[in-house]
């Protein structure tokens, strides 16, 4: 009983003391006290640290996460018809964080023994001062090896639709997540309805604090492999993350990326992309502003350069539309290059069709010293589930050089409609035209665009055509590395 009033007089000392030294006001007797009893003081500290101590070893001991599985098991099973399996033991960490440890995790399909997504490794640290005060703080998720295979099936249904059931956002709302790090990861994305399969493959990503209303960077880096339309490539891309979950908006800023690799006939491909998208749940839209992409590669025998650029653009579940869509490339090879640009000024977006009152294009093709420069506009129609484009009310206005004279330019005006197939590579013009002071109506084809095979029939008011500007452009064709078929008389 002595040491333990002792231990008292000392630790009253103990606070006497600090009390004197940071406070207002002095207190009595405390550095006598101090000096007389700060060893039992002491070691009743040491002691009350190591029984707590004790207590939390115990604890850890005595404590078996794992009794929980069962529970959790069934409350997945109950709300989401799916089977969760742990493989291993769920371990606990209390110090210097609270932490849990899964480790290796698997998902079934909905009402089905089928693995819809599986982990090696989960980590979940929750910061121990914030659950004093009821508050829920992650302060870190790690994942690695990541798998999961999601569907979109031909009803237009996808096997994640019971993830994505409405909530009030209010326990996410308050979540508050330092930072989240995914490894060595893998999702596949199987569009039954569009006959596409999407993998990216070695997914790395990591984010800042996510917490709502608070931006955050993130940063991805991933393998993407498509088959249609045929896709291999690396993307490397970092954004700010800004999160507004009761209304449901989140806006990715400053988006900056790059991907290299190849794609369809394109080989060598570089290419960088920025821009603002916005996600709004409320009115299930997305929004994208200064949408840039820029890129180079190989195409064929050509080298390609291209740049995109979209001032705005809607994507909605019906009609979605745009402002401002600009696309320009260059194919070039020695003595010979091409210069093409399309402008869309507006056009309107479905989940089948892409329609714009006005396409613009732009070409300036040069050949040595010959030249064909102009505009052309057209009404655009373009079926998305056929792959096909229909170019109705076609006007040019273009310019060629003359063959024996190439500082001469010769106009044409030219009226007609054209099709487009992407499916089978086949473009068809049908032109009725005015070059220089004669008329001239023809037929233009190409398929296969990596190796283009160009065919032609063009009629004239004139009786021959030899040493006219037209027949040296025919000529031109026929004399080309690429296959052409082509026919020229009078009308």
């Amino acid at each position: 009983m002595k040491s333990l009033k002792y231990a008292l007089f000392g630790l009253v000392g103990l606070a006497g003391v600090a009390l004197s030294a940071f406070g207002p006001i002095k207190i009595p007797y405390s550095e006598s006290l101090t000096r007389s009893y700060y060893r039992y003081a002491v070691g009743a500290l040491l002691v009350f640290v190591l029984s707590i101590g004790v207590i939390v070893g115990a604890f850890l001991y005595t404590f078996d996460a794992n009794r929980f599985k069962t529970q959790i098991v069934q409350f997945v099973k109950e709300k989401r018809q799916r089977d969760l399996v742990f493989e291993g033991d769920i371990k606990v960490t209390l110090f210097p964080k609270l932490g849990v440890n899964l480790g290796k995790v698997s998902l079934s399909q909905r009402n089905s023994a089928k693995e819809f997504a599986a982990i090696n490794n989960a980590q979940l640290h929750v910061a121990w001062l914030p659950l004093l005060r009821k508050q829920f703080v992650v302060e870190q998720i790690l994942i690695d090896g990541l798998r999961a295979d999601l569907v979109r099936y031909k009803d237009g249904s996808t096997n994640f639709d019971d993830w994505l059931a409405e909530s009030d956002g209010s326990t996410l709302a308050q979540l508050d997540i330092d930072g989240i790090r995914i490894t060595n990861s893998r999702l596949d994305w199987q569009d039954e309805l569009a006959w596409r399969h999407v993998t990216l493959r070695d997914i790395n990503a990591q984010t800042g604090r996510l917490a709502d209303l608070m931006p955050s960077n993130i940063s991805v880096t991933f393998d993407l492999i498509s088959d249609h339309p045929k896709i291999d490539a690396k993307v490397d891309a970092k954004s700010r993350l800004f999160v507004n979950h009761r209304a449901g908006r989140y806006e990715f800023a400053g988006v900056e990326g790059n991907m290299r690799g190849k794609m369809e006939a394109i080989s060598d491909l570089s290419l960088a992309f920025k821009g603002n998208v916005e996600f709004n749940r409320g009115q299930g839209a997305i929004i994208a502003d200064n949408l840039a992409a820029s890129a180079t590669g190989t195409y064929a025998q050509d080298h390609l350069e291209t740049r995109l650029d979209i001032f705005r653009l809607r994507l909605s579940k019906d009609i979605s539309a745009s402002r401002q869509f600009m696309l320009a490339a260059t194919f070039s090879r020695p003595e010979q290059e091409l210069k093409a640009t399309i402008n869309l000024p507006e056009f309107e977006l479905s989940m089948r069709a892409l329609t714009a009152r006005q396409a613009i294009v732009s070409i300036d093709f040069q050949r040595g010293e010959h030249m064909l420069t102009g505009k052309l506009t057209s009404r655009l129609d373009l079926n998305l589930d056929a792959g096909q484009a229909e170019l109705a009310d076609v006007a040019a206005d273009l310019a060629i050089s003359h063959p024996e004279q190439p500082g001469e330019k010769v106009a044409i005006q030219a009226l007609g409609q054209g099709r487009t197939d992407f499916a089978t590579q086949d473009i068809k013009l049908d032109l009725t035209a005015k070059v220089g002071d004669s008329q001239v109506s023809g037929k233009f084809g190409l398929k296969h665009f990596a190796k283009p095979v160009c065919t032609f029939a063009v009629t004239s008011d004139r009786d021959d055509l030899d040493g006219y500007p037209l027949a040296y452009w025919i000529k031109s064709f026929q004399d080309d590395e690429r296959t052409s078929d082509g026919s020229a008389g009078k009308q």
